[in-house]
């Protein structure tokens, strides 16, 4: 029985997986479907507990959902053979992507479809830099610790992860020693 339940879920995750698309929120009426009302491996209740954990813990809200009912309903096994079947048609779509990128890049539509996603990235981003730089709080020394940082990202080859943490030490000094520590 064990068996069949965790092919079961395999299948069904790796469906939902492969056939929803917008990832997340979009997959969990899918989820709910399979796994209440087609197969009948938890009730609507159970399923709404797992909705509201999954949405409370780090991570996609999908991706979680498949790990805690297969978790409900074969323990560790059954979390990771859920888990592998909603992630794995999403990475092997990505592998084979990448396998013919560079061939998509020679032809034109292609090119500038990828063109476009970039720049698209690249405003949304930029967008949402500038939102969080509104709403957040702002002290005399923000604007000179935010150039520094930008200096040494543009013109130091200091990695990203280096220039987090010297930004993070110098807010810390100075909090320190204006005595708010």
């Amino acid at each position: 029985m064990k068996h069949k339940t965790l092919y079961t879920l395999f299948t069904t995750f790796f469906k939902i997986g492969l056939l929803t698309f917008g990832g997340g929120y979009s997959m969990l009426p899918f989820i709910e479907k399979e796994i209440t009302e087609k197969n009948k491996f938890i009730t609507q209740d159970e399923l709404l507990d797992i909705f509201s954990i999954s949405e409370c813990t780090p991570g996609p809200v999908s991706i979680n959902c498949a790990t805690f009912i297969g978790y409900k309903l074969c323990g560790f096994i059954g979390a990771t053979v859920s888990t592998l079947g909603i992630v794995l048609p999403s990475f092997i779509i990505i592998l084979l992507i990448s396998f013919f990128l560079d061939y998509f890049k020679e032809i034109r539509i292609i090119s500038g479809f990828l063109s476009g996603i970039k720049i698209g990235v690249i405003v949304m981003l930029a967008f949402t830099v500038l939102k969080m730089n509104k709403k957040s709080k702002k002290t005399k020394y923000y604007y000179p610790i935010m150039v520094l940082v930008l200096l040494l990202c543009f013109f130091t080859p200091i990695s990203s992860i280096t220039i987090l943490i010297i930004s993070i030490i110098i807010n810390i000094l100075i909090i320190r020693f204006r005595g708010k520590i």
